[in-house]
């Protein structure tokens, strides 16, 4: 079952589900150790099929996929995964720009804590961080990777004065790199000079750990998606070494450009979506707003309409108060001018009276809806 399910691309628990639905027999657990000993066990006879559908049996060969990324791709693309021969030839002198500048800049080094070149001014190299004994190696990997890339017309590109800014475009992405080496981690060995300190019973604050690059370089794809299951580490091994890989990892950056229009093209529809969301939100704040505000004045010029017709007739009542013969003629003058006030009052307070004014507000001055 392994080795026929490999042949079809099929796991050996899907190729026995296709035997078992077709009522086709399978040699028993231990029959091959038995054949390979010597023995001839009974071979099962395929039985009688009584359903016709039975009788054929299809498989689809089903090719293992270029693809990661969950797309079609088109055959040029296809092609550009298959990892081409890269030959590394350490006694070729380096001639590729970017890598003559990043020896220049490395020239006259110093050093992090963990042994590892830096320039000698300005900020680390972010696509080289080796030892001094590993530079020359790693130098000549560099060299052959760039020429290798420039034949095939794929740019690398090193923004002037801008020593982090080493990147290669693939498929109209920008994709970061970085040749590193392996920093070992060990428990702290005192120095002579520190020993000579704890004798004299000074005190010594050495560090907790030491750090010694071990000459094994790795190269890595940088700034991939989280969830995009692509390769992006190469290193030396046990048999295999950094320049076998260099084919590997060209087939790996047309991956990882794939993996970041993907995600760039997501973040695109996602920033779209987001945007319209917010448009048709905000759309909806501003119809709630005009319509609160017009609720408003008519909220309001009801109120004054009702307290200017309770006026209205309080001043009938007052007006009908002062004609009463039980008022003299001084006091119902007085409440007769104390009902005329009033129904002006009610006059001004009545928005119908000013309907001309309220409408221009309820209009505002740009009519919405």
């Amino acid at each position: 079952m392994r080795t026929l399910a490999k042949d079809f691309g099929l796991s050996d628990v899907g190729l026995a589900k296709i035997c078992e639905k077709h009522h086709i027999p399978r040699p028993p657990v231990g029959h091959w150790v038995r054949v390979e000993s010597g023995h001839h066990p009974k071979q099962t006879p395929l039985p009688d099929i009584k359903d016709a559908k039975l009788d054929l049996v299809n498989i689809t060969i089903r090719e293992k996929p270029l693809d990661t990324l969950g797309q079609n791709l088109d055959p040029k693309v296809q092609a550009m995964l298959v990892p081409p021969v890269i030959v590394v030839q350490s006694y070729r002198p380096i001639s590729h720009p970017l890598v003559l500048r990043t020896k220049k800049l490395l020239a006259h080094p110093r050093k992090d804590e963990r042994g590892l070149l830096l320039p000698k001014e300005g900020k680390p190299l972010s696509h080289l961080r080796v030892s001094e004994p590993a530079l020359s190696r790693s130098l000549t990997i560099l060299d052959a990777l760039l020429r290798a890339l420039d034949e095939r017309e794929i740019a690398s590109t090193w923004v002037s004065g801008d020593a982090e800014g080493l990147s290669i475009t693939v498929i109209e992405e920008a994709v970061t790199f970085s040749i590193s080496e392996f920093v070992q981690r060990v428990p702290h060995s005192l120095t002579v000079e520190e020993e000579a300190k704890k004798k004299k019973g000074l005190y010594v604050y050495p560090p907790q750990w030491d750090y010694k690059p071990t000459g094994q370089l790795k190269i890595a794809i940088n700034e991939l998606p989280y969830d995009s299951k692509i390769r992006h580490t190469w290193s030396d091994g046990s048999i295999q070494q950094l320049e076998n890989c260099l084919g590997a990892f060209i087939a790996g950056l047309n991956l990882a450009a794939l993996a970041l229009k993907k995600q760039r093209e997501e973040h695109l529809r996602w920033k779209h979506e987001w945007e319209d969301r917010e448009r048709r939100a905000e759309a909806e704040r501003r119809r709630q707003a005009e319509f609160d505000r017009k609720a408003k004045i008519i909220r309001d010029a009801a109120d004054a309409w009702q307290t200017s017709n309770h006026i209205r007739e309080f001043a009938i009542a007052l007006f009908k108060a002062g004609e009463s013969p039980g008022y003299s003629r001084d006091r119902g003058r007085d409440v007769r001018r104390f009902a005329k006030w009033a129904r002006g009052y009610a006059q001004r307070l009545d928005p119908i009276n000013r309907i001309a004014e309220t409408v221009a507000e309820f209009k505002g001055l740009q009519e919405s809806e």
